[in-house]
């Protein structure tokens, strides 16, 4: 049984089923509920470090499995997923005067190698601007709607996923209680339960977990440059200050989703004082984009990580494993697939081999859908 429905539980859900598992997967709310639509559809996180070679795939290999399964030709197929963009940019944009050494630190950046070097002439229309400072890199990496990516990996497999509206916790026989208003309660009983919740791993057993809290930041307006996806990187900085990732919303207005080191550092601020923040930044960094009318909103979520010293960011996903159950972190979208592999493996030392799961009593079962990006969401407030 997988216990969480965001991208982790589902890429899992399907690899295990592809190779002939019985599986059930529990989902509490809706699909992608937690982190997964909080995320800004980069298969790499930008303020993400470089893992270690020795332990794993690096970058650009877990970039050619996203590759092969955005093309059809991997583990999961993924060719009908919306790709909002193939290309992001790296502007070193010093806000407080120009520092030349700034350049000298490309090499270590969060991105691991150097995009294109840009001329002036190349690039995107919203960025040729005389108040333009800095220099500008070309980053050949999707973006990619999470919306679309959640709908992709949860079509083929709609009879496996059951909705369930209280707290599963798994009991020492692997039982399970599904309840859902209107129906009688039913126990399922798993061989492996496999935590795959984010932030909610924490109720499931006594795990190694830290949380890195963020508040992500929306804004729309007639004003915004469309199709703009942008990391802004200062000297001293390990990943971006603000990384700009252009989305459309249910009306089809252009919406500015910002994350990075910003969002971070807001984590737990009051959402006033953050916007305000975050609003000052944006018109210092690009005086020449008309913000006047703008409307702004923001999101608050926990990244759940596997344990580190110092609280440092991890570089490699994070499976343990405490009698039946296994719990789960990928730690960022590119490294979702390293984790279902490293599941597995150690699926295989166990000899644990795939058996047949009659679900036929969760025939007429609600099944979740698929959740409402934080833009798109009707309830939310938007402030100008």
């Amino acid at each position: 049984t997988l216990i969480g429905g965001g991208v982790s539980g589902l890429w899992l859900l399907s690899r295990l089923r592809e190779l002939g598992y019985g599986v059930l997967l529990v989902e509490g709310h809706s699909l992608g509920a937690g982190q997964s639509l909080r995320a800004q559809g980069l298969v790499h996180d930008p303020c993400q470090p470089a893992g270690d070679p020795v332990r794993g795939p690096s970058r650009a290999e877990l970039s050619q499995i996203w590759q092969r399964c955005l093309e059809g030709r991997g583990e999961v197929d993924l060719r009908a997923v919306q790709r909002l963009s193939g290309v992001q940019y790296q502007w070193f944009c010093p806000p407080r005067g120009f520092r030349p050494r700034l350049f000298g630190g490309l090499r270590h950046s969060a991105f691991q190698g150097p995009g294109e070097a840009l001329e002036r002439e190349a690039y995107p229309p919203s960025l040729r601007h005389d108040r333009f400072r800095g220099q500008l890199y070309r980053l050949d990496e999707p973006v990619l709607d999470m919306g679309s990516l959640l709908e992709e990996l949860a079509r083929p497999h709609r009879q496996a996923m059951v909705l369930n509206q209280s707290h599963v916790v798994p009991a020492a026989d692997g039982g399970l209680t599904l309840r859902v208003s209107d129906r009688d309660p039913v126990v399922v009983r798993s061989r492996r339960t496999i935590a795959c919740a984010g932030a909610n791993n924490g109720f499931l057993s006594q795990t190694n977990m830290q949380l890195r809290p963020a508040q992500l930041v929306m804004v729309r307006g007639s004003g915004l440059p469309d199709s703009l996806n942008l990391h802004c990187l200062e000297a001293d900085e390990e990943g971006p200050r603000l990384s700009i990732i252009s989305q459309r919303d249910l009306a089809g207005r252009t919406v500015w989703y910002i994350g990075g080191r910003l969002a971070e550092e807001g984590g737990r601020s009051r959402s006033e004082r953050h916007l305000h923040r975050v609003r000052r930044q944006l018109t210092a960094l690009l005086p020449w984009v008309d913000f006047a009318g703008s409307e702004w909103s923001n999101t608050h979520v926990d990244w759940a990580e596997p344990r580190q010293r110092h609280r440092a960011r991890p570089t490699q996903p994070g499976v343990s494993q405490l009698n039946r159950l296994i719990t789960v972190w990928p730690v960022t979208l590119g490294m979702v697939p390293l984790m279902a592999e490293q599941v597995l493996k150690l699926l295989r030392q166990q000899d644990f081999q795939p058996r047949y799961r009659d679900l036929s009593l969760l025939d007429h079962w609600p099944r979740p859908l698929v959740g409402v990006r934080p833009w798109d969401d009707p309830g939310r407030q938007w402030h100008r």
